[in-house]
């Protein structure tokens, strides 16, 4: 039975290569890569994950989708930016020394991320191959707390925690005490989640492991509910890899701080140079030539399956000075993951890199009007959000429909940082038909706003006297639902509901789109 689990995982192959690269690697006692054998362990854990045949299989529909948007959608050309905490895991040490890694230690490891997934001239990030690419994705360390507020000065993105004073075990960690404690401490209890920030956590890993991912994920129909693992869902790093050794002092040949740069590919969706199988496996990227294993050092030259090895890519096993490139089409692999999994896509709309200021606000959603809508007077609700770090007592919300003549409605009241509030607005009519509601907030506490890139929020919603047969609807095209009139109601908040899928029809015939619900490892009745 646990063979066919593998099998059925497409995860045999991967985890013999595993072993054998450990086993071949050995005598050095280091392991470059704990990435593969996470994952075994958390199919392991949840058995509905979707499989990595599913992932590729999605993944490839909406590389070709990016593909046909690319010249007419603006987000996809731009550069992305993703906000980093690092949760330095130590042993109550001073700041700066064992464990407790200094700041400088970690802006040197946000340096060499920025090197090599922009390729920058004059750096160890760049390289003069054809398929070599600038990814235009960057990091920086966060700037505001989950409330909303400032990190202490000179430690912006660092998230410190004694050990001792949480009550965990002494070092060094194994991957299942991380991905059960550790982690969920960081991503529930602290709120530092993925949604906002890439969670980076700097501990002392055993058994001479340097790192792991964790895979991305899709909504895929009948998986959803078991795909996301959320609240374990980042990059794990020994803290004596991290950073660039002229900062740190850190010997050794994986000490330039690329095993989190190894380790972020696959968070965002590549796999080994040599497809974790060798020979005739694929790494899903075409300029990437196939390789029989993982390379170690610097063997440039190097020839298996009839090609040179790309030892230089990032996705090797290769010492930190002698990597240099990621290739185009894992750039687009990279960048269409951060575009569509639903744990990265909020990632490139995160203020989490933008400094707190003393007063901030804005409209994070709106509750009405939604779907249809009766004739007659209409009610709005808005929810406003504080992103100052002071409390929020006064702003100005603001409403359109259309387009047309602002109302203006002055509320008052009490929002603690980082606090969200539903705020009822004058009430409207307007003719039948789609429209459009936009909100915006201002003046939060009186002050100009200092950030006012997401201090908006608009919606499509219809008024109507109702819908009179005959009436159908068959759900192709594009988007779900597929018109405003539908609203998708989940009462209880969870991932069983209805959504959005790719079909075949009874005929055989691939259609667009249709409504399914997600019930595949619904115990609740």
């Amino acid at each position: 039975m646990f063979n066919n689990f593998l099998q059925s995982r497409g995860l045999s192959a991967i985890l013999l290569s595993f072993f054998l690269i450990v086993a071949s690697h050995v005598e050095a006692q280091t392991i470059r890569c704990g990435t593969v054998e996470a994952e075994l362990q958390r199919y392991l854990d949840n058995p509905d994950l979707e499989s990595y045949e599913e992932f590729e299989a999605w993944l490839a529909k909406k590389i070709a989708e990016r593909e046909q948007l690319a010249q007419t959608a603006l987000i996809l050309n731009g550069v992305y930016q993703i906000p980093v905490i690092v949760h330095v895991v130590h042993d109550g040490e001073a700041v700066g020394t064992g464990t407790n890694i200094s700041a400088a230690a970690i802006q040197s490891q946000i340096d060499v991320l920025n090197e090599d997934f922009r390729r920058i001239f004059g750096t160890n990030g760049y390289n003069t191959h054809p398929d070599g690419a600038d990814t235009q994705i960057e990091f920086c360390l966060a700037r505001r707390r989950p409330d909303g507020t400032a990190f202490p000065a000179g430690e912006d993105g660092i998230n410190r925690i004694n050990r001792n004073t949480v009550g965990w075990t002494a070092p060094p960690y194994a991957t299942t005490y991380i991905n059960g404690t550790i982690k969920p401490y960081t991503t529930v209890t602290q709120n530092y989640s993925p949604s906002n920030y890439m969670n980076f956590w700097s501990v002392n890993l055993g058994s001479g492991l340097l790192g792991y991912a964790q895979f991305p994920t899709t909504i895929l129909g009948g998986l959803d509910c078991g795909s996301q693992s959320v609240s374990t869902d980042g990059v794990v790093m020994l803290y004596s890899s991290i950073g660039k050794s002229a900062v740190t002092g850190n010997t050794g040949v994986y000490n330039e701080g690329r095993t989190a740069t190894h380790e972020i590919g696959h968070w965002l969706g590549l796999r080994h140079i040599w497809g974790d199988g060798g020979c005739g496996v694929d790494d899903y990227c075409l300029d990437t030539p196939e390789s029989d294993g993982a390379n170690y050092g610097c063997q440039t030259g190097s020839i298996s399956c009839g090609s040179v090895d790309m030892v230089e890519n990032y996705m090797d096993y290769s010492d930190d000075l002698c990597m240099n490139i990621f290739t185009n089409d894992q750039k687009m692999r990279m960048r269409t993951v951060l575009e569509n999994s639903p744990i990265r896509a909020t990632l490139i709309t995160s203020d989490a890199c933008i400094p707190p200021a003393v007063s901030d606000a804005s409209i994070v959603n709106i509750i009405s009007p939604v779907g249809d809508n009766c004739a007659g007077s209409i009610t709005p609700t808005v929810s406003l959000r504080n992103r100052g770090s002071s409390n929020l007592t006064s702003a100005t919300i603001s409403y359109t429909i259309d387009g047309g003549t602002a109302t203006n409605f002055s509320w008052t009241g009490s929002l603690a940082p980082g606090a969200t509030l539903n705020v009822t607005l004058p009430a409207f009519t307007t003719p039948l038909g789609n429209h459009i509601f936009n909100a915006v907030s201002s003046l939060p506490n009186g002050v100009v706003d200092p950030n006012t890139t997401y201090d908006a929020s608009e919606i499509v919603f219809a008024v109507s006297n109702g819908i009179q047969p005959n009436f159908s609807e068959n759900f192709d095209g594009g988007t779900f639902p597929p018109n405003v009139r539908w609203n998708v109601d989940n009462p209880n908040s969870d991932c069983f509901e209805w959504v959005g899928a790719a079909a075949v029809s009874s005929a055989g015939v691939s259609n667009n789109a249709c409504a399914v619900m997600t019930n595949y490892g619904n115990t609740s009745g």
